[in-house]
């Protein structure tokens, strides 16, 4: 699927490669929590710990991601976050995933987006909130809650303002998205 956003293309994050993928489970296990915990199990001293698509979308089963991202993205990375106190998912941060137009890890310019998803404050509804821009200094993010989780999106600056907006309003639950 190519979309065109003002003048640039969108692909669906299907046709993605999935870096982390072959980590885990190819079909969502009967026990969330004991797959949590097999993923904390595997951090190597960071609270960062990689997680493929199942997982993640196990551990958080609202969680959504978007429909499509810049044609120049090739790899997407994931990881579960971890409170290293606990080892239970981190509220504020409970999964990352890593937008990439070059090999992943290998050039830090080469992460074109970062997607961040947490526990939304108590109170706040299930439908999706405002999309809202949060400044930084070298792109824009984008902030908004839905179905419990609070979502943060960041574009690197080369990613246009109409382009980044575009994502953030055509998100699809992850489970879609998984291997069948």
């Amino acid at each position: 699927m190519v979309v065109e956003v003002g003048g640039k293309g969108l692909v669906g994050a299907g046709d993605l490669l999935w870096v982390n993928d072959d980590i885990g489970p190819t079909d969502p296990p009967d026990d969330p929590q004991a797959m949590v915990s097999a993923v904390w199990n595997r951090q190597l001293g960071s609270r960062f710990v990689q997680a493929s698509r199942v997982e993640i979308a196990t551990a958080l089963p609202t969680m959504r991601f978007p429909e499509a991202v810049p044609e120049d993205v090739r790899w997407v990375t994931s990881q579960l976050v971890f409170d290293p106190a606990t080892g239970l998912l981190d509220a504020d941060t409970s999964a990352a995933f890593g937008l990439w137009v070059v090999e992943p890890y290998t050039a830090e310019s080469g992460r074109l987006g970062v997607l961040r998803v947490g526990v939304a404050p108590d109170g706040v509804g299930g439908e999706k909130s405002d999309v809202v821009p949060i400044i930084v200094p070298d792109g824009l993010s984008l902030g908004w809650t839905e179905a419990g989780l609070r979502y943060e999106l960041f574009c690197q600056a080369s990613v246009t303002d109409q382009v980044c907006n575009a994502i953030a309003e055509a998100f699809l639950p992850l489970s879609n998205l998984l291997l069948s």
